[in-house]
């Protein structure tokens, strides 16, 4: 889970879940209800940064967030976050035009 470092989000004990605090920028976050989540921008560039999925999930969430390579990789551009060069890869390899 990704959680904005100003919420000092906390697990129970034995919880089945690993939180990684990030600054979370306004356009970070949409909210459902009483959720926040992180925007489908946001989410693309954190999984993409993780190398933990193939390009067919990558795919499906630029798809779904209506999000282009091009957008992908200026997110990326804008902030210092750890992965970049991991999530520009995958996001290149994923993203880019066949």
């Amino acid at each position: 889970m990704c959680a904005d470092v100003r919420a000092r989000a906390r697990l129970r004990p034995g919880a089945d879940a690993v939180v990684h605090e990030y600054v979370l920028d306004d356009g970070d976050v949409v909210r459902f209800d009483a959720s926040a989540v992180t925007a489908p921008l946001r989410t693309l560039v954190d999984v993409a940064r993780s190398g933990a999925v193939g390009d067919d999930v990558l795919r499906a969430l630029a798809q779904a967030g209506r999000i282009g390579l091009d957008e992908a990789l200026a997110s990326i551009q804008r902030r210092p976050l750890p992965g970049r060069r991991i999530a520009r890869r995958a996001l290149e390899r994923a993203l880019s035009p066949r």
